[in-house]
């Protein structure tokens, strides 16, 4: 029991991880599309990203 407990809370911080490391993604999409200094092709390539997701993004802005 105490072994599933101990997995179950390694496995919710885990997604806490992931969730804030895709929320940080998203604000710097949001910066960069903000300074228009570089394209939507440019920002998926550098993030490792499809354009399309990027311009998802940008219409949450």
């Amino acid at each position: 029991m105490c072994k599933a407990v101990e997995e179950y809370g390694l496995q919710q911080r885990n997604e806490g991880i992931q969730q804030g490391v895709q929320q940080g993604i998203l604000e710097t999409i949001k910066k960069l599309i903000k300074k228009g200094k570089l394209s939507y092709e440019e920002i998926a390539e550098n993030l490792d990203m499809t354009v399309d997701e990027v311009r998802k993004v940008a219409t949450q802005i």
